[in-house]
């Protein structure tokens, strides 16, 4: 992963003094891929790094746009992916319980070596989380037609009005069950 320079920490000096980071980045820069979809404008936002208990803490909100189809009509959608953001990163080892060595922990702290953290991976790990599994246009989106294929959003299908009995069918329909009800 290349990865972006800006989400690189210098702990040394974050412990002095707070480090705010205003990204602007590529989503190639974060190795932001999807399967059915792709990303197509910058990640941008704001973390404002903290030193606290012995902890680097890292808050804002990041944001970027993604198009897909929606999972229902197929019709290509453009969608903002934001999230607030919080990260917690520990020098310290985890405790003897747990099998992590680096990485995140079960309470969502990272533990990190070294005087430097790479934000990176958590960074593009929690703006796909926000990629919707399933993209829509709009939530009242009808779809399509599951026998002919028609998308639905722009009127009934003919293969439903074929479906829908006549007058004169549904006459004959109701007399034989009233006629059921009788015997």
């Amino acid at each position: 992963m290349s990865g972006s320079s800006a989400l690189i920490i210098n702990v040394p000096e974050l412990r002095k003094r707070p480090i705010d980071v205003e990204l602007n980045e590529a989503p190639s820069c974060l190795d932001l891929e999807m399967e059915s979809g792709e990303f197509i404008s910058r990640v941008t936002g704001r973390l404002a790094w903290r030193w606290i208990d012995n902890k680097a803490v890292a808050t804002g909100r990041l944001s970027t746009r993604i198009k897909a189809s929606c999972s229902r009509c197929l019709r290509d959608v453009e969608l903002t992916v934001a999230v607030d953001a919080r990260l917690v990163y520990s020098g310290e080892p985890p405790a003897p319980a747990q099998v992590v060595e680096i990485g995140m922990d079960d309470e969502g702290v990272t533990h990190f070596k070294g005087d430097e953290i790479d934000a990176n991976e958590d960074v593009r790990a929690i703006l796909l989380l926000e990629v919707p599994e399933r993209p829509l246009c709009s939530e009242s989106c009808k779809g399509l037609c599951p026998q002919c294929g028609a998308d639905l959003n722009e009127g009934p299908c003919r293969c439903v009005l074929a479906d829908q009995p006549s007058p004169e069918k549904a006459n004959w329909q109701a007399q034989i069950e009233a006629l059921r009800k009788r015997l």
